[in-house]
């Protein structure tokens, strides 16, 4: 009778054994109780669908998130200040790369008359002459010397282009023929200047330049100015008119200067 009941017990104690060890391996087999991971493929059919330091997250890195917002900490968070376009900005303020700033970073940011004030906001520079400092008259909204009133054709303005072009745009064309004819009514000759931004190779940007230098040339030419009183010279990126990166940079620096010989 002992004997049976041992038999039992032991049978018993068998059974819960093999049932704790299949638990165990069923467990294992499972992987780690959701939100706990090893792999993403633990956080499947979940909202947060990624393992990030074995935890399933909402993310693991920006590319997880939606158009403006970033992984931080496993979480998808809103960037401060993105955009895609000004009228995604507050106020007066533009988009640049993604980003809401100030209305102008320099006075090429500003329409004609207007410049880039200290707060970021174009305004105009004066409105009678009293505004403006000694030997300088209000004229369209900005200080000018009065030298450069008494004769416009003392410094020819630079014209600028667009990204690896140079094809002259409209008001480059518009400023090419106001400056025919000073060059026409002048002895001097002028040398043409073609710079370019900091992108691309020093050799690209000196062949860029000069196709600048020679577009502006031969529409000069066009509109009447002898090619012989006309020299080119392409600096390429080498001197640019402003340091630093960025579109309101780069596109001061694709240029054409003239410069009285």
């Amino acid at each position: 009778m002992a004997q049976d009941v041992g038999r039992v017990t032991t049978g018993r104690l068998w059974l819960l054994f093999m049932a704790l060890t299949a638990m165990m391996w069923w467990v294992s087999a499972c992987g780690p109780t959701y939100p706990n991971c090893d792999t993403d493929d633990h956080c499947e059919g979940h909202e947060n669908a990624y393992c990030l330091q074995g935890t399933c997250s909402q993310c693991r890195q920006n590319t997880h998130c939606q158009e403006g917002f970033q992984c931080v900490a496993g979480a998808c968070e809103q960037i401060l200040n993105w955009c895609k376009a000004d009228g995604d900005c507050t106020g007066k303020q533009r988009c640049r790369n993604n980003r809401c700033g100030p209305e102008c970073i320099s006075d090429a940011d500003c329409s004609d008359g207007m410049v880039c004030k200290e707060d970021g906001t174009c305004q105009v520079q004066c409105v009678v002459n009293t505004d403006c400092p000694d030997n300088h008259n209000c004229q369209s909204g900005r200080c000018i010397r009065q030298a450069q009133i008494a004769d416009p054709c003392a410094n020819l303005a630079a014209i600028n282009f667009d990204y690896n072009e140079s094809a002259l745009t409209t008001t480059a064309r518009e400023r090419l023929r106001n400056h025919s004819e000073c060059i026409k009514n002048r002895s001097s000759a002028v040398q043409i200047e073609g710079h370019c931004d900091e992108r691309g190779t020093p050799e690209y940007n000196i062949a860029l330049g000069e196709r600048r230098a020679r577009s502006a040339r031969d529409y000069l030419v066009s509109l009447g100015v002898a090619r012989n009183r006309l020299s080119m010279i392409s600096y390429g990126e080498e001197r640019p008119v402003k340091y630093g990166t960025g579109e309101s940079v780069w596109s001061l620096n694709r240029r054409c200067e003239f410069v009285w010989k």
